[in-house]
């Protein structure tokens, strides 16, 4: 019995492009988005804030003079939940390193730079913290007074863990590419960290 040659090229025909989708979109997926999950809070108060986030290549060639920071090559936007403060930004798999902006009402803006964009990285810190433009002075002292308190216990910490690790990501950030002000911050650091060891 003769083979139904027209049966056969009709399968090839339906199975071609369906084919064709499974390589393409499976490509697509091996290749991203990096999804980053973040969230944003009020400083003082520490409840979800509704936010743009706003994803930059860099911080360079900024863009005119606004309330909202912008800059040349934006990657993506989104806004955080109203209650939660949570957000996704889904970005390719370059550069390797983005800027984060950060534009809410009442708040005052907030630039976060070498974010490392890597697949489910975190956006860091986690939370964001935004302070409102009327904060005063008192509540000022006790935000800052809280941040220190939880940067030095985690210093404290990580070094009990791991104290050459702790010294090598040190090290590596002194060689990266950083400002004046950054790096006095941080030989301070390490002037803290080398203190607590004695």
């Amino acid at each position: 019995m003769a083979a139904d040659s027209g049966g056969v090229d009709r399968v090839a025909l339906w199975i071609f492009p369906v084919a064709l989708s499974v390589i393409i979109f499976g490509s697509m997926h091996a290749q991203g988005p990096f999804q980053h999950n973040g969230q944003v809070a009020d400083a003082d108060r520490k409840e979800g804030v509704y936010t743009q986030v706003t994803a930059y290549e860099s911080d360079r060639q900024g863009g005119p003079p606004s309330e909202c920071p912008t800059f040349a090559k934006q990657l993506a936007s989104t806004n955080s939940d109203k209650a939660s403060g949570n957000f996704v930004l889904r970005l390719g798999p370059t550069p390797p390193t983005y800027v984060n902006v950060y534009c809410a009402s009442g708040f005052v803006p907030r630039v976060d730079r070498a974010l490392q964009n890597l697949p489910n990285e975190p956006v860091i810190p986690k939370p964001v913290l935004l302070a409102r433009r009327n904060t005063d002075a008192q509540a000022m002292t006790r935000i800052f007074r809280a941040e220190f308190r939880t940067f030095t216990s985690d210093l404290r910490y990580f070094q009990q863990v791991n104290a050459g690790a702790l010294d090598t990501a040190l090290l590596g950030e002194v060689g990266a590419d950083i400002s004046p002000e950054e790096r006095q911050l941080l030989d301070s650091i390490r002037n803290f960290i080398a203190s607590t060891r004695r």
